[in-house]
């Protein structure tokens, strides 16, 4: 029974998976785009791991020739009780190699897509499959085939803290007033109020497949994370709703006349950067989500927020400052983003995240001003 246990404790020691966590494309400037992908591995014997990216078109298709290229190796740390991440596998390559490709077309606006993958030296063979998080990015090509223009639409992979399994913290019930967004099965809401009086409205997801050893995922309604919570995106409506569900009771800059107002409201205020959109403003990007624009008043200044939105909720915010100095204070009558919380009188018990050590306080002892 002792030679069994240690030959299963070593069979789990010497097996090992591995997983891409993201693969990120931008703009590098120079002709250049910057790839960085991320890999997480399960405890194992130390071991080599084969970082790649491969590019191919939209559908699918092998650029000809192949565009694979190495970032380089990973040797795993010895075997741990959590898996280890490497975040910042990041690399440039020159659109010339895409250039190069016969099969891309000229004159033309096509849809690219970029994948990480992990290569096993001692097995021989690919760890994982990266294409399922592969970053689309539109390439414009004059007529010779020359890149004019390349515009990633990187969205962040679904990535909810997970909760422990029996630790829970004081709660009441809250519901969100939606038009658009739909909350997928297992999900439940809440309030909970920190020591100093912060306010945390809550998602939490429990995995109706698996009730004996349920996973559970947690994240605030203006976490990144958010779209996790919520069924798929099918119209801009819902890709705004989910955008403006973190901005709830900002200031909103709706129209060019109103940001020229704010600018030279005091002479002290100068702009950063002229916003490109005002108010809250959505484009379709091919069928795969959507960019939505927004323009607020945040801590006195105006900020524009540039949100790629993916039909499956991921997002990712590129946070822009356009207008600074002296406090902004909005004239009356500016519309204000809805608040779509609605705070109920039932108490509830939430789980506790992971990695989280904050306190919080009992529903009758909330102050009156989170109530």
């Amino acid at each position: 029974m002792r030679q069994l246990s240690l030959l299963l404790l070593a069979l789990a020691a010497s097996a090992q998976e591995v997983r891409i966590v993201d693969c990120q494309v931008s703009a590098a400037g120079d002709r250049q785009l910057l790839l960085r992908g991320a890999i997480e591995a399960d405890a194992s014997p130390p071991r080599w791991i084969g970082v790649w990216f491969q590019v191919r078109l939209g559908d699918g298709t092998a650029l000809d020739p192949e565009v694979l290229v190495k970032w380089s190796d990973l040797f795993t740390p010895d075997p741990q009780s959590k898996p280890t991440r490497w975040s910042d596998c990041s690399m440039l390559l020159g659109y010339e190699k895409l250039e190069a490709c016969k099969n891309l077309p000229k004159g033309a606006h096509s849809l690219l897509r970029f994948a990480c993958d992990p290569w096993g030296a001692q097995e021989n063979k690919w760890l994982a499959n990266g294409w399922p998080l592969s970053c689309p990015v539109f390439v414009t090509t004059d007529a010779q085939g020359r890149i004019v223009k390349a515009d990633p639409f990187y969205t962040r992979p679904h990535d909810a803290p997970r909760c422990r399994t029996h630790e829970t913290k004081p709660a009441r019930r809250i519901t969100l007033d939606l038009k658009h967004l739909k909350l997928r099965p297992g999900v439940e809401l809440g309030r909970c109020v920190g020591a100093k009086h912060t306010i945390y409205d809550l998602l939490v997801w429990t995995d109706p497949q698996n009730p004996q050893w349920p996973d559970r995922r947690q994240a605030g309604t203006d976490w990144l994370e958010r779209g996790f919570f919520f069924e798929p995106l099918a119209t801009a409506d819902a890709a705004k709703e989910l955008v403006l569900l973190a901005h709830r009771g900002r200031p909103l800059v709706a129209s060019r006349e109103a940001y020229a107002a704010l600018k030279t409201g005091h002479e002290k205020r100068r702009e950063q950067i002229a916003p490109t959109a005002f108010g809250c403003e959505a484009e379709a990007v091919d069928d795969l989500g959507w960019r939505v624009r927004l323009l607020v008043v945040e801590d006195g200044e105006v900020w524009q927020y540039d949100n790629n939105v993916a039909r499956d909720g991921r997002l990712y915010i590129v946070k822009t400052q356009c207008l600074v100095g002296w406090h902004i204070d909005t004239p009356p009558g500016t519309p204000l983003v809805p608040n779509v919380v609605r705070l109920r009188t039932e108490v509830a018990a939430l789980p506790v995240l992971e990695e989280e050590m904050d306190g919080y306080l009992a529903p009758e002892e909330w102050p009156d001003h989170v109530k």
